[in-house]
């Protein structure tokens, strides 16, 4: 069964889960989530027959070089050791210009890992996004967060 991908407009409900922090990913196969992306990438990556999902929160310009965009894939790839199928969910990227998520696009094709959904770029009055990936549930939820004007 394939992971449902959700895109919402609003802000999320946490709930019990593990926050994966700017400039790093989790595995887990429990409830995942990050928050504040707006020109980072956030990479959600699910395997649906263990039902562990990995979930990354990178600017594309970490000095972390697992956290780059070229090495992030296999990275999160090694910390799922041996799988059958894994999905992808890519989010973020507002008001950029560059798209690291090309990259990240070309390392999932060499592994054959599917994007089976994506929320990129600028998504029109809203300035950033949060992401939860429910793994008991096999659902990726992206929020779409209101835009905030100062005066």
């Amino acid at each position: 069964m394939a992971l449902n991908v959700k895109i919402l407009e609003g802000n999320p409900e946490k709930g019990d889960i593990i926050v994966s922090p700017f400039g790093d990913f989790k595995i887990s196969s429990n409830s995942l989530y990050t928050e504040g992306i707006g020109p980072c990438l956030s990479i959600a990556l699910y395997d649906p027959i263990r039902k562990i999902g990995g979930l990354a929160h990178i600017s594309g310009f970490h000095p972390r070089e697992a956290l780059s965009p070229e090495y992030i894939i296999h990275s999160m790839v090694a910390e799922f050791g041996v799988y059958q199928k894994l999905e992808a969910v890519l989010a973020g990227e507002s008001l950029r210009k560059d798209r690291i998520s090309n990259i990240v696009k070309r390392n999932l094709a060499l592994l054959t890992i599917p994007v089976i959904g994506e929320d990129l770029g600028d998504s029109g009055f809203h300035q950033g996004r949060a992401l939860r990936l429910d793994c008991p549930m096999e659902e990726v939820t992206v929020y779409r967060l209101p835009s905030k004007i100062y005066k």
